[in-house]
C-alpha cells in the first residue's frame, strides 16, 4: 500500500488550468543503500519533472511502488479533461505498464525497464502513444538491472535503442529532449 504522506510530499502541481498532467515514476535504488527513487537513484526523472513544471505542465513524481496513488491521480486528472502521460524508468516501467490496463493514457514513456521486475505489455487500447528506450548495454544485460523489453516484446508503439550504463539512462539528453517534446506536444 502506498504511503499517502510520502505521496503528498512529492506532489508539486495540480493547477486545474493546466491541460496536461504527467506522472514521473522512478526506479528503485540498490538494496545496499535501501534507497527508493528520488534524486539519488533517479536524478533524470526528478529533472524531467521539474522541466515539465517549468513548461507549464502539471507533474508529480512517484516511487515505483506507489501504484495506487499514481493511478488515482491519473484518473482524477483525466476526469478533469486533462491529457495524461506517464514517464517511467527502471522498476517504474512495470508500474507504468500495469497502470496502462486501468487508465487511459495519451503518452507512456519507458526508459530502460529492469529485467528483475515484472513488466507488462502495454495495453494499446488505453494508450495512444508509447515509446520504449531499450538498453543494449552489456553490463545492464548481465546484471538484470536494465535491458528488458526485448523478449518478451512489451508492445510499445516505438522502440529506441540505447547503449549506456543503466544507472545514468534517465540522464541522457536525447531522452530528456524527446520526453519534453512529447509532453509539449500534448499541451497544444
Amino acid at each position: 500500500m502506498a504511503n499517502v504522506a510520502a505521496i503528498s510530499r512529492r506532489r508539486q502541481t495540480h493547477d486545474t488550468n493546466m491541460s496536461v498532467y504527467a506522472a514521473f515514476i522512478e526506479g528503485a535504488g540498490p538494496l545496499v543503500v535501501s534507497a527508493k527513487g528520488g534524486a539519488v537513484t533517479s536524478p533524470g526523472m526528478v529533472a524531467m519533472a521539474g522541466q515539465a513544471r517549468a513548461d507549464g505542465i502539471a507533474a508529480d513524481t512517484f516511487e515505483f511502488d506507489e501504484y495506487q496513488g499514481c493511478l488515482e491521480v491519473l484518473r482524477r486528472m483525466k476526469a478533469l479533461g486533462k491529457k495524461v502521460a506517464i514517464v517511467s524508468y527502471s522498476a517504474g516501467v512495470g508500474t507504468a505498464t500495469l497502470i496502462s490496463y486501468f487508465a487511459k493514457l495519451d503518452f507512456l514513456a519507458a526508459i530502460d525497464p529492469s529485467q528483475d521486475c515484472i513488466n507488462y505489455r502495454v495495453n494499446k487500447d488505453n494508450v495512444k502513444k508509447s515509446v520504449l528506450w531499450h538498453n543494449n548495454n552489456w553490463l545492464s544485460k548481465i546484471t538484470g538491472i536494465g535491458g528488458a523489453g526485448e523478449n518478451p516484446d512489451l508492445g510499445f508503439s516505438e522502440r529506441i535503442e540505447i547503449d549506456v550504463n543503466h544507472l545514468v539512462a534517465d540522464l541522457l539528453p536525447s531522452i530528456k529532449q524527446r520526453v519534453r517534446q512529447e509532453l509539449l506536444g500534448l499541451n497544444q
